[in-house]
C-alpha cells in the first residue's frame, strides 16, 4: 500500500481505492514467464493466444528483461507471431513492449500489423529504431485510430541464428494512467571512480496510458562518500541531472520522466567522492517521489538487511589512452605486497587475436586503492595489426619474487581459429613469456617457449589466461590449453622445476575444455578447474603427477554454475602454506547460461569438496573474466571485467566472503 507523504487529494483517492476495484485498461499483459520454454506454436494468455508456424518463434530463457522468459522471433525471412484476441476490439489505445535486435548484420526488418476486418495493415515499423542491447528499445504502437482490431502480428526478417527478442508486452484500451505500486531496490554493482553509477532503483508500476504521468522530483538519502547527481530510465535514455534539494527536501529532475504503462525502473545515479577508504560502503534510498500531478508519495523502505554497495577502483575504461578495449585480467601479489594487474590492450577493437593487441600491467602499492601508470609487458613490435600478443597469465616465483607474464603471440592469422599445426610463427600461434625482477616496473624481452613444448600436430598451444602458482615443492606451474589435430580443445598445465629455465607440458585433462585455473591441494595434488564448452558448469580434474594423468573430481560439472567463461581459483592461506584451515576461493559469473552476469566469489573450506552460496559482487552484464589474489591475511582482491568499466578492482574483507555477503 502506498503512503501519501503529503496530503494530495488525488493520492488519497488512489490509495483509498482497492486495486482490484480500479478500472483495468489491460486487454493483454504478459512477460512470457508463464509460457513453456521452447518452440512456440500455440500459447494461451489472458484475453488472447499466440500462434506461430513451426520454426518461426520460441519462448526463450537465456535473455530476458523480466525473468525467466522472453519471446524470440527466430532468424529467417518473414518470421511471424500472431496475437489473436478473444474478441475484436474497437477500444484499443496502444501496444507496448521492449525489443532487442539480435544482430548487426543485414537484412533486418521488423514491423507490427493489425488485422482490421479481413485485411492486415501495418501500424508500426521498427527497422531503424530497434537497437542491439539488453531490450534497450521501448516500443509504443498507437492503435486508437486503427479501427476494430481482431489480431496483431509481429513480423521480422533477420539473418540465420539471430532475430528479435520481445519482453514485457501490454495491449491497452483507453484509460487514464494511475500509479499502482512503488518499490525500491539497491543495485549490486560497485561504485567506481570517474563516472556515475546506479545507487538506487525506484520501480513505479502504472496502469493506463491516457494523460500519462511524469516523475518530476525525488527525495533521496545517501550514507557514505558519494553524491546523487542524476537519474535515467533503465534500458534506454540518457542521464538527466538532478537539482539541489529544495526547501521541501525534493530534488527536481531536469527533464521530467514520462511514465509508461507497466513497470518503470528509474535508476538513481551517484558519483563517488575523491577521498575514500576501500572499506567504505555507500547506502542510498529513495524517500519520496513527486508526480506531474503534484502528488508526493512515500516510497516503501528497503527490506531489512539489504547490504550497502561496495567501492571499487576502475583499472581500465573504454577509450583510455586511446585503447578501444581492455580485457583478460590477471592479478598477483609480490613478496613486498605490490599488486600487479595484467590485461590485454586491444587497441583498435574489442575482438580476440589476431589484431593490434599488447599485454600491459598496472601496479598498486596501497592494496588496490590506486594503480600506477600503464606499462607494456609484452609487445611483439611492427606490423602491429598482424603481430598481436594477448591473454596474459601471471606467475610469481615465491622463492625469488621474479614475476613471469605469459602470452599468446599471433603473427598473422594465428589466433584461436586461424592457427594450424606446426611450430613456426608463420603457421601457428606461439607461447611467449617475459619476466620482471623489479616488481613489474620493467620487463625482459619476450622468450618463445613453443618449440620446447608444443606437439607439432596440435593446431594451437597457449597459456591460461589468469595466474599460476608456486607449489610447496617449489615447482612453478600455470594453467594452459591446446587444440589437438582435430581442433578439439583440452585444458592442461605447464610447469618448471628449475625456476623457469625449462618448462614441461602435461596431457589433456578433459576434451572440450579451455581456460582453466590451477591450485595445489593440501595433499600436494594439483586441481585444475576448467571452462567447459558444454556449458552450464565448470569441469574439475586432479593430478598427482604434474599433469601426466588426471582423475575427474567429484564436483566436476555440478558444483560451480557458469555460462562458458574464464574463472579464477586461488588458495587463501590462513596459516602456514598448505595448512588444514586454508580456503579455496573461486570467482566467476555464477549463472548456468548466457549472458554473463552476477560476478560472485565463493569459498571452500574442504579443498573444493563443497562450496559456499557465494558473495555477489556485480549483478550486471559484463564479459565476465576475473582474477583473485590474497592481499593480506584479512583481505582478498579481485580484478574483473565489470559491468561499469572494462576492468575494475575490489578489495574484499575475507570475513565478508565467509559471511556470504552481508
Amino acid at each position: 500500500m502506498l503512503e501519501p507523504a503529503r496530503g494530495a487529494l488525488a493520492a488519497l483517492v488512489l490509495l483509498a481505492t482497492p486495486l482490484a476495484a480500479q478500472q483495468s485498461p489491460e486487454v493483454v499483459v504478459t512477460s512470457f514467464d508463464d509460457l513453456p520454454r521452447g518452440a512456440l506454436r500455440r500459447a494461451r494468455v489472458a484475453g488472447a493466444r499466440f500462434e506461430a508456424e513451426e520454426g518461426h518463434a520460441e519462448i526463450h530463457a537465456e535473455h530476458h528483461l523480466s525473468p525467466p522468459h522472453s519471446l524470440h522471433l527466430l532468424g529467417g525471412e518473414d518470421r511471424t507471431v500472431e496475437l489473436k484476441l478473444d474478441r475484436a476490439r474497437d477500444d484499443l489505445d496502444s501496444l507496448s513492449f521492449r525489443a532487442e535486435r539480435w544482430t548487426r548484420r543485414d537484412p533486418f526488418a521488423f514491423r507490427v500489423d493489425a488485422r482490421v476486418g479481413s485485411a492486415w495493415k501495418t501500424v508500426w515499423t521498427g527497422d531503424a529504431t530497434v537497437r542491439i542491447g539488453r531490450f534497450s528499445t521501448p516500443v509504443r504502437v498507437e492503435l486508437a485510430d486503427a479501427g476494430r482490431v481482431s489480431s496483431l502480428r509481429f513480423v521480422s526478417t533477420a539473418p540465420p541464428e539471430s532475430g528479435v527478442l520481445i519482453d514485457d508486452l501490454a495491449l491497452l484500451c483507453a484509460a487514464p494512467q494511475e500509479i499502482r505500486s512503488i518499490r525500491q531496490e539497491r543495485p549490486t554493482v560497485p561504485i567506481l571512480d570517474g563516472g556515475n553509477d546506479p545507487v538506487a532503483v525506484c520501480v513505479v508500476a502504472t496502469s493506463g496510458s491516457l494523460e500519462p504521468l511524469s516523475l518530476a522530483a525525488l527525495a533521496i538519502d545517501v550514507e557514505g562518500p558519494a553524491d546523487v547527481v542524476s537519474v535515467r530510465v533503465d534500458g534506454g535514455g540518457a542521464s538527466i541531472p538532478l537539482a539541489a534539494p529544495g526547501s521541501d527536501g525534493l530534488r527536481r529532475i531536469g527533464e521530467p520522466i514520462v511514465l509508461a504503462h507497466g513497470e518503470n525502473r528509474i535508476l538513481v545515479e551517484g558519483r563517488r567522492h575523491a577521498a575514500f577508504r576501500a572499506s567504505d560502503r555507500i547506502a542510498a534510498r529513495v524517500v519520496t517521489i513527486r508526480t506531474s500531478r503534484g502528488d508526493d508519495l512515500a516510497v516503501p523502505p528497503l527490506a531489512d538487511g539489504t547490504p550497502p554497495q561496495r567501492i571499487g577502483t576502475s583499472v581500465r575504461r573504454g577509450g583510455e589512452d586511446g585503447v578501444h578495449t581492455s580485457r583478460i585480467p590477471a592479478l598477483v601479489r609480490t613478496a613486498k605486497g605490490t599488486l600487479i594487474a595484467a590485461f590485454d590492450l586491444r587497441h583498435r577493437g574489442g575482438g580476440d587475436l589476431p589484431g593490434d593487441i599488447d599485454v600491459a600491467v598496472r601496479r598498486s602499492t596501497d592494496g588496490g586503492e590506486t594503480f600506477g601508470p600503464t606499462i607494456l609487458a609484452l609487445d611483439m613490435g611492427a606490423p602491429h595489426e598482424q603481430n598481436g600478443v594477448g591473454d596474459p597469465c601471471l606467475l610469481v616465483d615465491r622463492e625469488t619474487d621474479r614475476v613471469f607474464v605469459f602470452g599468446l603471440w599471433s603473427q598473422g592469422n594465428n589466433g584461436w581459429n586461424g592457427s594450424r599445426p606446426g611450430l613456426d610463427p608463420a603457421d601457428t600461434g606461439q607461447l611467449v613469456c617475459a619476466w620482471s625482477d623489479n616488481e613489474g616496473r620493467t620487463w625482459s624481452a619476450p622468450r618463445n617457449l613453443t618449440r620446447s613444448m608444443k606437439d607439432p600436430s596440435w593446431r594451437l598451444f597457449l597459456q591460461g589466461p589468469g595466474t599460476g602458482i608456486t607449489t610447496s615443492e617449489g615447482v612453478l606451474a600455470i594453467p594452459a590449453q591446446f587444440r589437438d589435430g582435430d581442433g578439439i580443445p583440452h585444458s592442461t598445465v605447464v610447469w618448471s622445476d628449475d625456476r623457469g629455465e625449462t618448462w614441461h607440458v602435461g596431457t589433456g585433462a578433459r576434451p572440450k575444455t579451455t581456460e582453466s585455473s590451477l591450485v595445489e591441494l593440501a595433499d600436494g595434488s594439483w586441481m585444475l578447474n576448467m571452462r567447459d564448452d558444454r556449458g552450464g558448469s565448470r569441469a574439475v580434474a586432479v593430478t598427482r603427477d604434474r599433469g601426466q594423468t588426471w582423475s575427474e573430481h567429484p564436483t566436476s560439472r555440478s558444483a560451480l554454475p557458469e555460462p562458458v567463461c574464464m574463472a579464477s581459483l586461488i588458495r587463501c592461506e590462513r596459516g602456514r602454506p598448505g595448512a588444514a584451515d586454508d580456503l579455496l576461493l573461486f570467482s566467476n559469473p555464477a549463472v548456468p547460461r548466457a549472458p554473463r552476469r552476477q560476478i560472485t566469489v565463493r569459498y571452500s573450506a574442504d579443498d573444493g569438496a563443497t562450496w559456499s552460496e557465494g558473495l555477489l559482487l556485480d549483478e550486471g552484464l559484463s564479459a565476465g573474466y576475473s582474477s583473485l589474489v590474497q592481499v593480506d591475511a584479512d583481505t582478498v582482491g579481485i580484478l574483473y571485467e565489470c559491468s561499469r568499466a572494462h576492468l575494475a578492482f575490489q578489495a574484499l574483507p575475507l570475513a565478508d566472503i565467509l559471511a556470504g555477503g552481508r
